[in-house]
């Protein structure tokens, strides 16, 4: 703002002298010593101003060699972070990137609701194993890098705690004493009164149980919540695949 008021101010005094030289006809309004003295001034003021702006642009010279002795400290410094990383800048734009890509997935999980994000726990596991993998690199020391994962990180932890507050588990008997199977299990009074989302117990331990026909005494299985009484998509397919095999005689 303070070079361009000045530079304004000098265009206003030239324009000034301008019309003052195209101003010679009407002489007969002022005396020639007064229209000499008026001239004299704009000249005057014209020339302080020409060296304000010079003083001006010596100090905007001065700051740009600055910003740029600046600017290659900030480089010589980054290339020094590089090589105690032991990374190229183009490394840590792809760790950048991934980071960006796994934070993008985190989001959408965020916004699933309880029911969905069990059906999806696969996943978060998936990015939990990603984001520790990432920590394990040297690179990500990088402060471009660090803090972001950091960052991810909690927020990964935050879908698990979340996931493991939504789960009970249910430990198995036997079937002469208890009669569990998952379609008994389901319709029990403190489970989900509905023995037809037996899915839902399966779907949750899938590396529990490769048969849904067959579960054994003493496997503590994950009970997700109930919810709104209704499975989600891959339930309901796995739920499909299974009674299309029942009427094949597949089973």
């Amino acid at each position: 703002m303070k070079y361009r008021s000045l530079l304004y101010l000098l265009v206003a005094a030239l324009l000034v002298t301008s019309f003052a030289v195209a101003d010679l006809e009407a002489q007969d309004r002022m005396t020639r010593d007064e229209w000499e003295q008026q001239m004299a001034e704009f000249t005057q003021q014209r020339d302080e101003l020409r060296q304000q702006l010079d003083a001006l642009e010596g100090e905007i010279e001065e700051l740009n060699n600055q910003i740029a002795s600046k600017e290659a400290e900030i480089q010589s410094c980054r290339e020094e972070i590089l090589a105690m990383v032991g990374a190229t800048e183009a490394e840590i734009r792809s760790l950048v990137e991934r980071i960006q890509q796994l934070e993008n997935q985190v989001s959408a999980l965020e916004r699933l609701s309880d029911q969905d994000l069990l059906a999806r726990r696969d996943e978060v596991d998936e990015v939990k194993d990603a984001v520790d993998q990432l920590k394990a690199n040297r690179q990500t020391a990088h402060p471009d890098v660090y803090d972001r994962l950091a960052a991810l990180d909690e927020r990964v932890n935050n879908l698990l705690d979340r996931l493991e507050g939504m789960v009970t588990t249910y430990t198995v008997g036997t079937w002469s004493q208890d009669r569990d199977c998952l379609w008994n299990i389901a319709k029990k009074d403190d489970i989900y009164r509905n023995a037809w989302l037996w899915p839902r117990i399966w779907q949750a331990n899938r590396d529990k149980i490769r048969d849904p026909d067959i579960i054994h005494p003493g496997q503590r299985l994950q009970v997700p919540p109930k919810g709104d009484g209704e499975m989600t998509s891959s339930e309901q397919d796995a739920a499909n695949r299974y009674y299309r095999e029942l009427r094949e005689g597949l089973r």
